[in-house]
């Protein structure tokens, strides 16, 4: 699923561009390709490590305790 990601963000923007050009896009497609491009950029943020690590953020509450 993670190697789908980028080809479901260009697949939604090509469907959604073409969708957009029409006079009257069909709002369930419209739906589906921003649900398809959530999905697509949920699984690229999933691969970018945390700022933090798991001490850090520990340590952070702590102090603000």
């Amino acid at each position: 699923m993670k190697k789908l990601a980028l080809p479901f963000i260009i697949v939604a923007l090509i469907i959604g561009t073409y969708e957009y050009t029409k006079e009257k896009p069909n709002i369930f497609i419209v739906c589906l390709v921003i649900i398809l491009f959530m999905v697509g950029m949920f699984q690229l943020n999933v691969k970018i490590p945390s700022k933090f690590s798991d001490e850090d953020q520990e340590n952070e509450i702590k102090d603000n305790d």
